[in-house]
């Protein structure tokens, strides 16, 4: 058995092997004038510009066409490098629409016309999705959900979107919205849209599970606001329905709810620009939600609630390093019972269980690194990692009237993503003695705080 010749060695033995076949491959020649002719023709331009003598857009199906120029942002008789040309590309293949984008020029290479060619994704008018979240652990720290998403996209020429939730678990609930781009751009748009919910949650006295609550709601809301490209967006909107909490387990001192007004005005502010929402590996979020309940709209009372998080991720060659810094208060008027801000869990606070920790006022700081140990799909971003995580923060005005230092959590775990979603398993323990250990599968289960997003 003969060995291949060193890659150094390769040109010479391919470039003899070719001689000898000179006569039959002598019909693909042209002649040099030619041949360069045609390389100027197809030659894409780099540092010199260009004057587009058309733009066609090719291939488009259910989107429409001005939404897609609005966006590619080429018109005939622009002078364009090829800066600009891979950037306009770019700008159509992040939009999420398209399975490919792809561009050709043919012409006067001085004046070429432009072909854009695109392949929509292939989604059914209907999309339907389901997820299951589970929690299993320590501390009666077990809860579930299940949950279908439903999306029909384009039901109008401007993009229009109708979305759908549904949910029962730990939080039952049911969510249908008309998202309206008002613009071919879809950079302004307005959502109406109704929820109703449930969730069954724990209450803890000085640490310890006293009372089980139910708490329900259901409320209209409008909603009208702004993204900038893909990774900003601010919404401003009006909230109006009711709001309850019923005892399951009764414990002195802790009230039930009937049925109240609920109503008031939001605004949230989002940047995202991770690469993914599961351990994501580098990229920025930011997120601020205020509230202010009005007795003009609709609430029982006049106040407010202010809410944010702010989270990095640095990656370290294969590892990763995320930092975050949560908080949240109130600024005029008390909050209402089911208002409350509340920590407990594996993303909001580990170590403590789900709802552990209740009150009008919270800060937390913590820091995460986790170590690649293996590769399951890295098309995908699919792999295995081990890690630590390190936290502190504080609860003020808690429901139980309880005051503690600051307190401190210390965790290790497994986390992957995997062709079954996300998992997780991990132990943690707390300055104040709890501890728990927690098998997490597939979609967060929502622990009410502002980090449920972050996953």
């Amino acid at each position: 058995m003969t060995s291949a010749p060193p890659r150094s060695d390769a040109i010479p033995v391919g470039r003899r092997a070719a001689e000898t076949q000179r006569d039959s491959l002598r019909r693909y020649s042209l002649p040099a004038a030619e041949y360069a002719a045609w390389r100027e023709s197809t030659h894409r331009p780099a540092g010199r510009s260009v004057v587009l003598a058309d733009v066609e857009i090719v291939g488009l199906q259910s989107i429409d066409e001005g939404y897609v120029r609005s966006h590619l942002d080429l018109a005939t008789g622009q002078e364009v490098n090829q800066r600009q040309l891979s950037a306009a590309i770019n700008r159509l293949f992040d939009l999420d629409d398209f399975e490919s984008v792809q561009y050709s020029m043919s012409g006067d290479p001085e004046q070429p016309a432009l072909r854009v060619d695109v392949t929509e994704k292939s989604i059914a008018p209907n999309i339907l999705r389901f997820d299951l979240g589970v929690v299993i652990g320590t501390e009666g720290a077990n809860a579930f959900v299940v949950s279908g998403d439903y999306l029909r996209p384009w039901i109008n020429s401007l993009g229009g979107e109708v979305h759908g939730h549904l949910q029962v678990g730990r939080l039952s609930l049911a969510h249908l919205s008309l998202y309206q781009p008002l613009d071919a751009k879809h950079e302004w748009f307005v959502e109406p849209g109704a929820r109703l919910g449930r969730s069954t949650e724990d209450l803890y006295i000085d640490d310890e599970a006293a009372s089980r609550y139910n708490y329900d709601s259901g409320f209209f809301y409008l909603d009208a606001g702004r993204v900038f490209g893909s990774r900003a967006e601010l919404r401003a909107g009006l909230r109006s329905g009711f709001q309850a909490a019923t005892r399951e387990i009764a414990f002195p001192g802790l009230p039930d709810i009937d049925p109240e007004g609920y109503g008031g005005v939001s605004l949230s502010y989002t940047y995202d620009d991770r690469d993914r929402d599961a351990l994501a590996t580098r990229g920025w979020l930011s997120r601020i939600y205020y509230y202010r309940g009005s007795e003009a709209i609709g609430s029982e009372e006049n106040y407010d609630r202010l809410e944010g998080v702010l989270l990095k991720h640095v990656p370290m060659r294969s590892d990763v390093l995320q930092l975050r810094a949560a908080g949240g208060g109130t600024f005029e008027g008390a909050l209402p019972f089911y208002d409350y801000f509340t920590l407990g869990g594996p993303i909001s606070f580990p170590g403590l269980s789900l709802g552990q920790l209740r009150g009008t006022s919270y800060w937390t700081g913590s820091a995460r690194y986790l170590h690649k140990v293996a590769d399951i799909s890295p098309l995908f971003g699919q792999a295995f990692y081990v890690g630590t995580q390190l936290m502190a923060g504080d609860v003020a005005g808690r429901i139980d009237d309880m005051s503690e230092p600051i307190l401190f959590s210390g965790a290790v775990f497994v986390s992957g993503r995997t062709p079954l979603g996300p998992v997780s398993f991990s132990f943690a323990t707390t300055s104040s003695d709890d501890w728990s250990i927690l098998f997490t599968l597939g979609r967060p289960i929502e622990e009410g705080s502002i980090t449920d997003s972050n996953w």
